[in-house]
């Protein structure tokens, strides 16, 4: 992300990074993610604490009207939801609360996306976390086919 910044591709004071979380005890303030970036970092705990439609205004906060890239690894979520994926983690957020968020932040000028972190070996086809994925896939679709001006077919 921050080779993006450095390039101008990428501006980190519109970034978000949401649900992130690490394996055992919770991280010492600021150490996520350095002081230096600018990007805004909402954890998983206050992702779960506050719910989605605060996670949802914080980023509409954030990123305004300006084009967004988005980009959803499956390790966001839980690992009794998407199991098979890069990072598994326990403490995350489920497909309810991830499909609230969605809902949630439906108009924002998504130009953009991918869904990634998927390890299909890991589970049999259609299998848990491909399942979610796929519902992922189809929210995203959604919210860059409502984008004002998107002529849809």
């Amino acid at each position: 992300m921050t080779e993006l910044a450095d390039e101008g591709c990428l501006d980190l004071s519109r970034s978000v990074q949401l649900g992130i979380r690490v394996l055992g005890d919770e991280a010492p303030e600021g150490e996520l993610y350095p002081a230096t970036s600018d990007a805004v970092v909402i954890g998983a705990d206050e992702c779960l604490d506050e719910g989605p439609l605060a996670a949802a205004a914080r980023v509409r906060e954030v990123v305004g009207d300006a084009p967004v890239y988005l980009t959803f690894d499956a390790d966001f979520l839980d690992a009794s939801v998407a199991p098979a994926c890069h990072t598994p983690c326990v403490c995350g957020p489920d497909t309810y609360w991830t499909k609230r968020f969605f809902r949630a932040v439906r108009g924002l000028n998504v130009v953009g996306a991918d869904v990634n972190e998927l390890c299909p070996q890991y589970e049999p086809p259609l299998g848990p976390t491909q399942l979610a994925l796929g519902h992922v896939a189809f929210w995203t679709l959604r919210l860059m086919e409502q984008v004002p001006g998107c002529v849809s077919g």
